[in-house]
């Protein structure tokens, strides 16, 4: 999770983008705590567009754990044997250049209008993986690192 944050960090410190655009409560003193939980909701750097960038660019584990297919499968024209362990790179899902526009670049702006959530099945941003295997502490993992980088 430290690892997670200090790309976070990384990220805000070193993109322009992210520089010149982030808000003018970063330049003020301490706020009180009601003050941070309101900036924390919003969607932007610090918000949930700047924690969703961060894992979509650097997730937590670059690969899923391993499924062992109980049939075979033909999915893009690939065929998956029953039996057969897959394993999914998150890594390169989140760098797609089909599923995102200008992938390799941390534009937190990417999530304002966007539907896509932590919580569901889009499948173009699986940090904590999908379904029955999703990792149970995903509430947990996203306000520490919230909380870290704010």
């Amino acid at each position: 999770m430290s690892c997670w944050a200090s790309w976070g960090l990384k990220n805000l410190r070193t993109k322009s983008d992210a520089q010149t655009s982030r808000p003018s409560y970063w330049t003020c003193s301490l706020p009180q705590w009601t003050h941070r939980q309101q900036q924390l909701g919003e969607v932007g750097v610090l918000g949930h567009g700047g924690v969703k960038e961060t894992l979509r660019l650097h997730p937590v584990a670059p690969l899923l754990l391993p499924y062992q297919s109980t049939e075979d499968y033909t999915v893009n024209r690939f065929h998956i044997s029953k039996k057969s362990r897959i394993m999914i790179n998150v890594w390169s899902i989140g760098r797609d250049p089909n599923a995102w526009t200008e992938a390799e670049k941390f534009i937190p702006e990417k999530f304002v209008d966007s539907s896509i959530d932590l919580r569901e099945n889009h499948f173009e941003l699986l940090p904590f993986g999908s379904g029955q295997r999703r990792c149970p502490g995903i509430q947990l993992g996203l306000t520490v690192v919230q909380l870290v980088v704010a």
